[in-house]
């Protein structure tokens, strides 16, 4: 009767086998290599959601910036009466008032560049820029407005500037008005 205990340590050996090792590690590779792209892609997924996150921020912190303005007209009759009175005849205006008015332009107009920061970023549609130009430029295009218009548009704010240069011929030529 012939000795199979050879035969039989001879089979369990093969796993040990240069060739069934280089097999397995093969197949661990292939299962590192999926692990990775799976988890890159539900990075890419994480990426996308944050993304959306941080635009809904920007543009919930743009509508605060211009509902802060807005209210602060509607709800002080002293300060709407003040940016009337400054936008129709600045001359009647005592120096309080005046700071007032101007620091009501500087509020508006740093409201309206966020906007176009945000527009420029992709937080924020081009339409958007466009409404915020538009406010800007009905009360700067008045005689009260003039004089701040002017040094808005002598600050080296890129892009922003060019817009609103861009937007005074269409505003005048919609609304009759002149932006000087």
């Amino acid at each position: 009767m012939p000795d199979n205990t050879d035969k039989i340590a001879s089979d369990r050996m093969p796993i040990l086998r240069r060739e069934k090792v280089e097999y397995w590690a093969l197949i661990a590779e292939i299962v590192a290599a999926l692990a990775v792209v799976l988890s890159l892609i539900f990075v890419g997924l994480q990426l996308r959601e944050s993304n959306r996150v941080a635009i809904n921020e920007a543009r919930t912190e743009t509508m605060s910036q211009w509902s802060s303005f807005r209210q602060t007209l509607y709800t002080d009759e002293d300060t709407a009466e003040l940016f009337l009175q400054g936008l129709q005849d600045p001359d009647t205006l005592n120096e309080t008032q005046q700071l007032r008015l101007d620091l009501i332009f500087d509020e508006l107009t740093f409201a309206t560049y966020q906007v176009h920061a945000r527009s420029q970023e992709g937080l924020l549609p081009a339409e958007n820029l466009q409404l915020g130009v538009r406010a800007l430029l009905t009360t700067l295009c008045t005689p009260g407005g003039q004089e701040h218009l002017q040094q808005v548009l002598a600050n080296p704010w890129p892009g922003f500037i060019a817009k609103i240069e861009e937007q005074i011929p269409i505003f005048e030529a919609e609304t009759g008005h002149s932006c000087g």
